[in-house]
């Protein structure tokens, strides 16, 4: 019995991660990357997880980026810790564990002469959505409301000129799915209602 109930919830559980509805871990919490590392200018060759979070370029891309801070690199509205991606390449980020959650606001600026940035968000690496936002020069511009739903990769792009650009205040939320607890409370109902005929049957 107790075998076929693991079955069963292994079963339900495979379903809702399929329909990228599985069940949140609760190590999963909301979380905003500051980048708050020190009055200094880091590179970084190489992928880093701060706060659970994974953040690097995609495969196949030159590997390197800087955490900085906008008073050292002369940005108008930050002067504290900021993402700088100085080269053309892109920036992804994801929970550590590829949980999902939902991009609830980012903060976007320019570097060199790239005019806008392009932010698509995938799910089981399938492209939900991709949306272009223009770029204002050393000013920070706050980005909220994109309307991504459920995803659990999101990535950055610069668009046009060298492609440079810089994030800060990047928040992930894993936020409560309904859909997912509907899925599953009848399955639960129907595990609890094979638990009951097998114990009348044993009586």
């Amino acid at each position: 019995m107790k075998r076929a109930v693991g079955r069963a919830v292994v079963a339900c559980l495979a379903v809702l991660s399929l329909l990228g509805m599985a069940p949140t871990p609760a190590s999963a919490q909301t979380v905003t990357l500051q980048f708050e590392e020190g009055n200094q200018n880091t590179s970084y060759w190489g992928a880093i997880v701060r706060d659970g979070i994974y953040i690097g370029n995609p495969s196949g891309q030159t590997q390197h980026f800087h955490i900085t801070t906008g008073a050292l690199e002369g940005y108008t509205n930050n002067s504290t810790g900021i993402l700088l991606n100085d080269l053309n390449t892109q920036i992804e980020m994801r929970y550590w564990y590829w949980n999902p959650f939902h991009l609830t606001s980012v903060d976007v600026a320019g570097y060199g002469t790239a005019t806008a940035i392009r932010i698509t968000g995938y799910l089981n690496d399938k492209k939900i959505a991709s949306y272009e936002f223009a770029l204002n020069g050393k000013t920070f511009t706050r980005i909220t409301g994109l309307a991504f739903g459920r995803i659990d990769r999101v990535v950055f792009d610069g668009l046009g000129g060298d492609g440079t650009f810089a994030l800060d205040n990047v928040t992930f939320n894993p936020g409560p799915e309904p859909p997912s607890l509907a899925l599953l409370l009848p399955a639960l109902g129907a595990l609890g209602i094979v638990h009951r005929r097998r114990r009348g049957r044993e009586t």
